[in-house]
């Protein structure tokens, strides 16, 4: 490893917007896929889904990539007029 990266602990937060008319189906609850709560969302395939269970899926799969820890970056500030 580089010196001087400094790796940190990566806890993905993923927000989905699912606003759109073709993540909800008005005229049947069925199970979860992932938790077998009774919904009316759909996942971009059409299946049933949580929001929740969908995003804490995402993260997860961002944490598996990563290992968990992302290298940390440092940013300059620009003063604001």
């Amino acid at each position: 490893m580089a010196s001087g990266v400094v790796l940190v602990p990566l806890a993905p937060r993923v927000r989905l917007n699912w606003d759109g008319p073709e993540h909800y189906d008005p005229t049947q609850k069925v199970p979860c896929r992932a938790c077998e709560t009774v919904t009316n969302m759909r996942d971009r395939n059409g299946r049933a889904c949580c929001q929740t269970c969908a995003e804490r899926e995402i993260a997860a799969e961002l944490a598996d990539l990563t290992g968990g820890r992302v290298p940390a970056e440092l940013y300059a500030r620009t003063p604001q007029p």
